[in-house]
């Protein structure tokens, strides 16, 4: 393994963490949207 290949394959591995990490706090922002929207729409 060269270097460039080293800090290429680094560079993936963190890119694909911080969209794992994006995604789940969309989904957790999501899903506190959608139970509001829910409970808004059980009482209107």
């Amino acid at each position: 393994m060269s270097e460039e290949m080293i800090k290429s394959s680094m560079v993936v591995v963190v890119v694909q963490y911080v969209l794992v990490v994006l995604v789940q706090i969309v989904l957790v922002e999501l899903e506190d949207v959608v139970v509001v929207l829910v409970f808004v729409v059980h009482h209107e």
